[in-house]
């Protein structure tokens, strides 16, 4: 779609890509994060939680598509983990009010909440046997001149991260 300027930017998760005909203005890492509403009985008493901790969570993910999901979902299998999927949605914002509702824990890059970790709506659970980061790269096509709108973007997301 970037190739056929169908869309200005493409922001991908994943392996780091390269491809001639695009410009890269932005490139990042970030940490894919366990999150719960702040009063989540695994955070009253644990330090760290394993996955034997999220065994029958309730959880609203991404799509299945997601990098990410993919990864969690892929561990948590692994380890034996029995847990149910409450809702499948493309919308972070949605997903976190869900979140901080207590109904539900996700996964989630930990640059999409941290307006909800500084008003106290969401928290991490550390997990002991859990890591995961992402690289985020953020691209146009070499032959469009950005427009203001998205170099007014991108000095949004660099001021964010």
């Amino acid at each position: 779609m970037l190739n056929q300027n169908i869309i200005d930017i493409l922001w991908t998760y994943g392996d780091p890509i390269s491809n001639q005909n695009w410009t890269k203005a932005l490139e990042f890492q970030s940490e894919i994060q366990v999150i719960a509403a702040k009063n989540h009985p695994l955070l009253q008493h644990q330090k760290k939680a394993s996955f034997s901790h999220l065994e029958n969570s309730t959880f609203i993910f991404t799509e299945v598509n997601c990098s990410y999901r993919r990864h969690f979902e892929r561990a948590l299998q692994s380890a034996g983990i029995s847990y149910h999927v409450f809702l499948e949605i493309g919308n972070t914002e949605i997903i976190k009010k869900f979140v901080e509702s207590g109904l539900c824990l996700s996964i989630l890059p930990e640059f999409s909440f941290q307006k909800e970790l500084e008003l106290d709506s969401l928290a991490v659970i550390s997990m002991s046997d859990f890591s995961l980061s992402m690289d985020s790269q953020i691209f146009f096509h070499k032959d469009k001149l950005p427009t203001s709108a998205m170099l007014a973007f991108l000095d949004q997301l660099k001021t964010l991260l």
